[in-house]
């Protein structure tokens, strides 16, 4: 019940008499619904699930403290039930527009959009367990694809086997779809695997991770398959310094914006500022880009208990790419690695 005081906290601060949540993530969060196929009405004393037929067994048992309302029209039929007329409602600014539309003309009230991603950014005991486990999945996986990799492999084969392992620990599925770039395609920081033969003298980036119970993880690792090539040693090395300097700097009270000038500043000072072309990092939770940005643009002040990742990195067209990324808990002082799979630069020979 405290995701719904936050919650009805926000209303009061809003001057909202109640809210329309409808995207998945967030009514995940304030309910612990795993269905998409529902809508939560929440007001300053009730709280409202409406879902089908299909999920009334499931609302009831996942839902606990709402009113659980099985709709036989459609969500907008329950809604007008519901809602005061006269009434200030905030709803999801990331809403369809057919569905605004459908809402704005039949509901008696004052509509007004918001985002309240934010309320997610600080993760409870709960989720920061679930995270933690995530994670571990995630570095298992690491340790266990640096000895099924072979020079003569596909970028796929590689895939398909994370994600086989993945859910062998556990997990439900991926986080996001699964990178794996070799060689020169190492340079496209979002290479998701392909059909390319893994050959001896290549980095291979490897971006991926998993949900379990509801919950994302996020790690890079790059390696070397073969024994040479020494310009891309040598920016492997300058991307592990800046992460790990990175790494370093996160803290509570400490802006975002700060921990990207650090590992931007580390690279810049090695000569490869203009290849380093994102941002440094995001939040993580139930999404794998929770609303957290680790950004020179960011105005975010970091509070304990915000997961971020860390994830610096250089791409070089027609040489190759190099990320190393880690999932971050930010604590009142400093930081916890949740990513454990070792960072040194392993090679993998036949």
């Amino acid at each position: 019940m405290k995701r719904l005081d936050k919650l009805r906290g926000f209303l009061l601060g809003n001057n909202a008499d109640g809210i329309i949540v409808s995207s998945y993530p967030n009514i995940f969060y304030f309910s612990e619904f795993t269905s998409e196929n529902a809508l939560l009405y929440i007001t300053r004393e009730k709280a409202y699930l409406i879902t089908d037929s299909r999920y009334t067994i499931q609302a009831k048992k996942e839902a606990k403290g709402y009113d659980v309302i099985v709709f036989k029209n459609g969500f907008l039929k329950e809604l007008e039930k519901l809602i005061i007329k006269g009434s200030n409602i905030l709803f999801e600014e990331s809403m369809t527009y057919a569905r605004y539309n459908a809402y704005s003309s039949n509901l008696e009230c004052n509509l007004v959009a918001t985002n309240i991603d934010s309320l997610r950014n600080i993760k409870d005991e709960k989720e920061i367990k679930n995270i933690k486990k995530a994670c571990d999945i995630a570095s298992k996986t690491y340790d266990h694809i640096i000895n099924f990799v072979k020079p003569g492999m596909k970028e796929k084969e590689v895939a398909n086997e994370m994600i086989h392992y993945m859910k062998s620990l556990g997990a439900s599925k991926e986080s996001f779809e699964t990178i794996v770039a070799s060689g020169k395609r190492g340079a496209m920081p979002h290479g998701t695997a392909s059909n390319k033969v893994i050959r001896d003298g290549d980095f291979v980036t490897l971006d991926y991770g998993c949900i379990y119970n509801g919950y994302c993880s996020d790690i890079t690792r790059s390696f070397l398959v073969g024994n040479d090539n020494k310009e891309m040693i040598k920016i492997y090395n300058i991307v592990k310094k800046a992460q790990e300097l990175a790494v370093k700097s996160v803290k509570a009270g400490v802006r975002a914006s700060e921990v990207d000038k650090v590992a931007r500043d580390y690279i810049t000072s090695k000569g490869y500022g203009k290849y380093f072309t994102h941002s440094t990092g995001h939040g993580l939770g139930i999404e794998v880009h929770d609303p957290i940005s680790v950004s020179s643009r960011s105005d975010m002040v970091l509070e304990e208990n915000m997961i971020i990742t860390i994830e610096p990195g250089i791409y070089i067209k027609n040489l190759g790419g190099i990320r190393i990324e880690d999932d971050v808990l930010v604590t009142k002082d400093g930081y916890k690695i949740l990513t454990k799979a070792s960072k040194k630069l392993i090679k993998i020979t036949e």
